[in-house]
């Protein structure tokens, strides 16, 4: 099951998605993050320390009291809690039980816990898509309401057209709603710009400084870079540009992100375990999958992946 870590005084850790049969197990478990005797609980302590939390025997292991007796009654004999991250923040805990002690060996640890990574990277992008949708509904609704302001305003004026000073102070009004309108549009696609084609450099790569930094030149525009970091002291930068300036831009250059990420992700699934494909090759798989759109778009983006090895000393 995942347990997500709930602010607040109780905190808790609800259960937001399950597998398997508990019978009715997760709802008397009534697990929390907090530093009590109840919060010390493999989940609880999971979320609070961050760490990893592997009990080889249930019935062996004191902290589990009073869980351990019903979880024994369910059948589980082992368990584990692995924290899932989404972004830079902990969203809970992947908690999985089993019938057999001992029955979560390091070689298995690890390969939940890239599950769990996985998890964290699906969740983030839900969340990225979920916040895009609202900023363009956002953005349309506005549109809607401008162009029903501008409507009202002109059906004013037709009647007061043999009023001169009356019609000069209210065609005023009206370009200062159209200007005030498209001001706050523009703060929308700034924000989106910021949040979906500006991704932070990573902080955490040992030898390595990264920094960026770069000024629409208005306001918004389709330039956007990004950073994969792998296992193997590599790090992936994508440095991109969009032709054309403005939302249309902006949106392009967020499906093209998209597109990069899909193409990485999809060779990564295919190729031999932990072995990454090669720059190249995930240029043409995106360039394969987008460039069909552009043609129809008549648009073109001039972009840069590059790969920096740390330990080959090596960029390509």
């Amino acid at each position: 099951w995942i347990g997500r870590a709930e602010p607040g005084a109780t905190k808790a850790v609800t259960p937001v998605a399950q597998a398997g049969i508990n019978d009715g197990y997760l709802k008397t478990l009534n697990v929390t993050w907090a530093d009590t005797g109840r919060g010390r609980e493999p989940t609880g302590t999971c979320v609070r320390t961050g760490q990893t939390q592997v009990v080889k025997n249930i019935s062996a292991n004191s902290r589990l009291v009073p869980w351990a007796e019903d979880a024994l009654k369910h059948g589980y004999a082992s368990s584990i809690a692995i924290p899932i991250v989404v972004g830079s923040e902990l969203f809970g805990a992947l908690t999985i039980y089993s019938a057999e002690a001992e029955a979560f060996p390091d070689e298995e640890v690890k390969l939940l816990s890239e599950l769990a990574d996985d998890l964290g990277y699906g969740i983030a992008t839900l969340r990225t898509r979920g916040e895009r949708e609202r900023a363009e509904e956002e953005i349309r609704t506005l549109n809607a309401e401008l162009e029903q302001r501008v409507a009202a305003r002109t059906a004013q004026l037709q009647k007061a057209n043999t009023l001169k000073d009356e019609l000069i102070v209210r065609e005023q009004a009206a370009v200062a709603e159209l200007a005030a309108a498209r001001e706050r549009e523009g703060q929308i696609g700034f924000k989106i710009q910021q949040m979906l084609l500006l991704t932070q450099p990573p902080r955490d790569v040992s030898g390595l400084r990264v920094a960026a930094f770069t000024i629409p030149s208005q306001r918004i525009d389709g330039d956007f870079y990004d950073f994969f970091k792998h296992e193997n002291q590599s790090l992936d930068v994508i440095v991109a540009d969009v032709m054309g300036k403005g939302v249309p831009a902006g949106l392009l250059a967020a499906a093209i992100k998209t597109n990069f990420l899909k193409a990485l992700f999809h060779l990564m699934a295919v190729s031999k375990a932990g072995a990454l494909p090669e720059p190249k090759d995930i240029v043409t798989l995106a360039h394969a999958d987008m460039v069909g759109h552009l043609i129809d778009l008549e648009s073109f983006v001039t972009l840069s992946y590059a790969r920096l090895d740390l330990n080959r000393q090596r960029l390509d």
